[in-house]
């Protein structure tokens, strides 16, 4: 927030190089507080879910190209289940919270995660809003590795600029 008080111009030519320093050690500390929020956070919230037994109603495996290079293909399993909560009857279609979290580069990963489910299968939901549910209450294995990657780049940054920091003064 130093940038703030120095009241320099917007021309980052002008700004001395610690402010410069300071502004991107700024970045790298909020990288780290976000990814740690997405990857704690929300693993705790959703893993004190209640649980109860679903049925499987359809699954299915859809593959979709990427934006950025559309002969890359990934895989992303769907499915429709359906749970009773109280003697109500509800249908959900989420394996985790995290819509992109289980999203494969081979198609017989996805098909792996459908088969291991079964046709029975613990379903957490949220206890104020039934209609929420997903089967995998955490963020999976190569989320979590997103999560760790932006953690790595925020701490070397913040180790960069503090070396750079005590070599320019």
């Amino acid at each position: 927030m130093l940038h703030l008080l120095v009241g320099r111009g917007a021309d980052s030519t002008s700004w001395p190089i610690i402010y410069q320093l300071h502004l991107l050690s700024e970045t790298a500390f909020y990288l780290i507080v976000i990814s740690i929020y997405f990857s704690y956070h929300l693993k705790e919230k959703i893993t004190k879910w209640p649980v109860c037994r679903g049925t499987l109603i359809s699954s299915n495996v859809i593959s979709k190209n990427r934006d950025l290079d559309p002969k890359f293909v990934v895989y992303i399993p769907t499915l429709d289940y359906k749970y009773t909560i109280e003697g109500i009857n509800y249908r959900g279609n989420n394996l985790s919270v995290d819509e992109k979290s289980y999203v494969f580069y081979d198609i017989d990963q996805a098909n792996d995660l459908i088969r291991s489910l079964g046709s029975s299968f613990n379903v957490h939901y949220d206890s104020e809003n039934h209609n929420v549910s997903c089967i995998y209450p955490d963020v999976s294995r190569q989320r979590r590795k997103h999560y760790y990657g932006i953690l790595g780049s925020g701490i070397v940054l913040i180790l960069f600029l503090a070396s750079s920091y005590f070599f320019l003064k």
